[in-house]
C-alpha cells in the first residue's frame, strides 16, 4: 500500500485534492505559492532546493498535512472512481488557432524525418501506415526553437483542423509536453479505416493516437482482425476522456473499448460497461501478453500465432 502511495502521479493527486493549487507555465505544472516546485509524474521537483519528494513526502512538505494524514488522503485518492492522466489540453479560440495554422507555427509533417523516425523506429508503426496518415493531412509538427511537438489532426464535420492531440517526443525544448491543442473542450481524433454507404458503424477507441496506429500496423501484419462488413471508425480519447468518447457515438453502433491494460484503463471499461453493457472491452487481449498497451504489443516482439479478432465479448 506504501508503495502504491509513492507511486501516485502528483499531478493527478493534486488537481483531485484541490486544483487551485496548481498552475501551468510553460508546459510544467507548478505549485502556485512556489514556483521552483514543478510537478512532474511520480515526482515533485524543487528546484531551489535541489530535491525531489514523491506523493506522501510531497504532502507533508507543501500540503501541510502530517505522514499519516498525508497517507489516508493519498489512499482515498486510490479509491477514487478512475485515477487518471491529467489533461493537458490547451484550448484557443478559434480565431487564434486558424492564425497559427496559417503563421508557420504548424505545418504539415511530410518533409521532417524526425517524425518518421520517432513513429517508425522508436514506435515501430509501420511505413506505410505513417505514410497514409501523411497523405491524408493527419500529422502535423508544430515548430519550437530546437525541434518540434508532434500534431494528430482532429477534424470537424466540415472537413477543417480544429485541434491536434500532441505529443512532445521530438523536442529538447522546455516547450515540450504531451497533450492537446484544441478549439473545443471535448473533441477527439477520429480516422475512417473503412466507409461503406449503407453499412453500420463500429467505433474502436483507443487511449491515444500511437495506440491507434500500432493496432493498424498489427492488422496490416496479420495479428489483427477487424470486424467485417462495417464502417469502422477508430478514434483516441485523449486518455480517459469520456466525454470524447460520446462525441463519436450515435445509436446502434458498435463499440469497441481498447483502454490500457493498467488501472486506470481497466476501471474506465468497467464503468463504460455499466452504461454501454453491449461494448467489448480488449483489456484482457494485453492481459494475455504481459503489456500495457497496445504500442508495447507492437513493439514487445510477442508470438501473436492467432490474430486477435477485435469484437469478440469479454465480460468483467
Amino acid at each position: 500500500e506504501l508503495s502504491r502511495m509513492r507511486s501516485v502521479s502528483i499531478v493527478d493527486f493534486v488537481i483531485w485534492y484541490d486544483e487551485s493549487l496548481i498552475i501551468k507555465d510553460r508546459g510544467n505544472y507548478r505549485l502556485k505559492n512556489n514556483n521552483s516546485v514543478v510537478l512532474n509524474g511520480i515526482w515533485a521537483r524543487d528546484f531551489k532546493e535541489d530535491k525531489s519528494y514523491t506523493a506522501i513526502s510531497f504532502c507533508v512538505k507543501y500540503l501541510g498535512l502530517g505522514k499519516y494524514g498525508a497517507m489516508y488522503v493519498l489512499s482515498e485518492f486510490l479509491r477514487s472512481d478512475t485515477p487518471q492522466t491529467a489533461e493537458t489540453s490547451h484550448l484557443m479560440k478559434k480565431e487564434a488557432f486558424e492564425s497559427r495554422l496559417k503563421d508557420g507555427t504548424y505545418i504539415i509533417g511530410s518533409g521532417i524525418k524526425s517524425i518518421f523516425a520517432y513513429l517508425c523506429t522508436t514506435r515501430q508503426i509501420s511505413r506505410s501506415v505513417v505514410r497514409s496518415f501523411i497523405d491524408e493531412g493527419y500529422i502535423y509538427a508544430e515548430v519550437l526553437p530546437k525541434g518540434y511537438n508532434l500534431l494528430f489532426s482532429i477534424y470537424n464535420n466540415d472537413g477543417e483542423i480544429v485541434g491536434f492531440e500532441r505529443t512532445g517526443i521530438l523536442s529538447n525544448s522546455q516547450n515540450r509536453y504531451k497533450g492537446c491543442v484544441i478549439t473545443r473542450q471535448y473533441i477527439g481524433f477520429s480516422y475512417n479505416h473503412t466507409l461503406y454507404p449503407t453499412a453500420d458503424k463500429t467505433v474502436i477507441a483507443f487511449e491515444s493516437v500511437v495506440d491507434l496506429m500500432s493496432v493498424l500496423t498489427l492488422e496490416e501484419q496479420g495479428k489483427v482482425v477487424f470486424p467485417q462488413d462495417t464502417n469502422i471508425m477508430l478514434i483516441s480519447l485523449r486518455g480517459l476522456q469520456e466525454k470524447v468518447l460520446e462525441q463519436f457515438l450515435s445509436p446502434g453502433d458498435t463499440l469497441i473499448l481498447c483502454t490500457d491494460n493498467d488501472t486506470a484503463g481497466v476501471k474506465f471499461s468497467q464503468r463504460m460497461k455499466e452504461q454501454y453493457p453491449a461494448l467489448t472491452a480488449m483489456n484482457g487481449e494485453l492481459g494475455k501478453y504481459h503489456v500495457k498497451d497496445w504500442n508495447e504489443l507492437l513493439t514487445s516482439g510477442c508470438c501473436i500465432d492467432e490474430p486477435i479478432a477485435f469484437g469478440d465479448e469479454i465480460y468483467f
